[in-house]
């Protein structure tokens, strides 16, 4: 009995909100906010009605099994997809639509699927490669100039000067 005594009195079981009207400036309660007829009071009153040893037994069992489930962790969520298995969906199989599209169909936001894109270093309006950092030092490297693969992919000129430097 000691066991459930013990933990009754360590249990946190949600916060009360009391009804009625609340006056924003009056004096604070004396007593501490909480429950008002806490679950320990409950069983205790109820084993002081018990006449044999069986009934406090029953009692002390029923307490100890509703104890059990107020420390009973939920249960976890289903396994599913993982956000890493979202975003390699969205960049491969999203290529070619716009962030809308592919919002609307993998039911996640735009935002979601245009930061995906940039992660990846896709083009972020239609999630081909053809933008890409990657892909303009690919046509330096072929040579062509600044200016040709500033056209062909869109990334400023100083992006790219910059990125052939550090590579």
């Amino acid at each position: 009995m000691r066991d459930v005594l013990i933990g009754y009195a360590m249990l946190q079981y949600g916060g009360v909100m009391p009804w009625g009207r609340v006056i924003p400036n009056a004096d604070g309660a004396l007593m501490p906010s909480g429950e008002g007829a806490p679950p320990l009071d409950y069983w205790l009153a109820l084993m002081a009605r018990c006449e044999t040893t069986a009934e406090v037994q029953a009692v002390v069992t029923r307490a100890r099994d509703e104890l059990a489930a107020w420390r009973r962790r939920p249960t976890p969520p289903p396994a599913g997809e993982s956000l890493a298995d979202l975003k390699r969906r969205i960049v491969e199989d999203g290529e070619g639509w716009t962030p809308q599209e592919v919002a609307l169909a993998m039911r996640v936001t735009p935002t979601l699927v245009r930061n995906t894109r940039i992660e990846a270093e896709r083009e972020v309006e239609h999630g081909r490669p053809d933008g890409s950092l990657v892909h303009g030092l690919q046509l330096l490297a072929a040579g062509l100039s600044l200016r040709q693969v500033e056209r062909i992919t869109g990334i400023p000129k100083s992006t790219l000067h910059d990125a052939r430097r550090m590579a």
